[in-house]
């Protein structure tokens, strides 16, 4: 307990000191303390820090999952693409709220190739899961995702259709315009006519 403390007084004691300061919190995110790793990448998001891919690495399979949590939202702040691969082998992990976090991430850092593991991981009947792979499948712009997009989409009530649809709308192909128009029948010809 007393060196986590150190390393939150550390944590701390850096906001007013810019010099090395990307290299210190490194440095807090690879100890192995969760506590103080959680303050290290939290302060990471505040500052706006670009940590080494070694320490994220680190961070995303810790054993505690608030760190792995911690440490993708980071990743999906910086929404640098290149962090992308390094997300996309965290989609099995074994905390639900990691993973959720994992799929929120690769929907603002990744690119198109990870659509397939998102795609996979709808049949594990987690509503809450689902809505996030909906909601990265739209932020891709997931073109191959249309059908998908758009059979959730014709369901009523679901969340999944309201998260659906934005997601189509997000694509904005022909086609995912095309399904999402014929989801919202209140608006019919009117909106086939501007489409």
């Amino acid at each position: 307990v007393d060196e986590q403390l150190r390393g939150l007084d550390v944590a701390r004691s850096l906001r007013d000191e810019p010099p090395g300061l990307v290299d210190a919190v490194a440095a807090l995110v690879t100890l192995g303390e969760p506590v103080v790793a959680q303050a290290a990448l939290g302060l990471a998001e505040e500052r706006g820090l670009a940590l080494p891919t070694t320490a994220l690495g680190r961070a995303l399979t810790a054993d505690s999952p608030v760190v792995r949590a911690a440490a993708t939202r980071l990743i999906a702040t910086r929404g640098d693409t290149r962090l992308g691969p390094l997300l996309f082998t965290q989609l099995d992990d074994t905390d639900r709220r990691a993973r959720i976090e994992v799929v929120r991430a690769l929907g603002r850092s990744a690119g198109p190739e990870v659509a397939p593991g998102l795609e996979r991981l709808l049949g594990e009947r987690d509503p809450e899961l689902e809505l996030a792979v909906l909601e990265a499948l739209g932020e891709l712009r997931i073109a191959d995702a249309v059908p998908l997009l758009g059979e959730r989409a014709a369901r009523r009530p679901d969340p999944a259709a309201q998260v659906s649809r934005r997601a189509l709308a997000l694509v904005g192909t022909p086609p995912a315009l095309d399904r999402l128009v014929a989801c919202l029948p209140e608006v019919g010809g009117v909106a086939r006519d501007l489409v």
